[in-house]
């Protein structure tokens, strides 16, 4: 896997997680790292890429430890969440409820959608195509980001090993 291979990916789930939202916000860019929490934006990063230096594959070469190539990516679907307004007031409840349920909503089209481009192979449409050749979709995980600071959202991270 190398660097072109890995802006397509994120370039790839980023058009696919905007593509699967009913509602998408119009802000979306690629991140280095941790993003910065805003809110209304769809943002794709690499989590993490774990791989074996070529000069030791053979070394690895053995039924019980197989060569390691994966990587993991998230994208990120942030909206404006209800906050105090500073002073001792809180949210109202309905208008909780409202966000908590938009961003339901959000979860269900990422994680659906994105299950159904892998299992289709439109995931990532823009690699060459002997570049996933056996690769797997090995997890697909979602986790609650927020809310703080007047924004809450998703981050869905997808392994793809090569």
């Amino acid at each position: 896997m190398n660097a072109a291979t890995i802006v397509t990916l994120l370039d790839d789930l980023l058009d696919s997680a905007v593509a699967e939202l009913t509602a998408p916000p119009a802000r979306r860019f690629v991140a280095h790292g941790e993003w910065a929490h805003d809110c209304e934006c769809v943002t794709s990063r690499v989590v993490e890429w774990t791989f074996a230096p070529e000069s030791r594959v053979a070394d690895y070469q053995v039924a019980d430890y197989p060569v390691i190539n994966q990587i993991t990516l998230a994208v990120a679907v942030l909206r404006c969440y209800p906050s105090p307004d500073g002073t001792t007031v809180v949210p109202d409840v309905a208008d909780l409820t409202t966000a908590a349920n938009v961003l339901a909503a959000d979860l269900a089209e990422l994680t659906e959608g994105l299950s159904t481009r892998w299992e289709a192979g439109t995931l990532f449409p823009n690699l060459s195509p002997n570049t996933l050749v056996g690769a797997q979709a090995g997890w697909i995980a979602a986790r609650a980001i927020g809310p703080e600071g007047g924004f809450a959202g998703w981050e869905v991270s997808v392994t793809v090993r090569a």
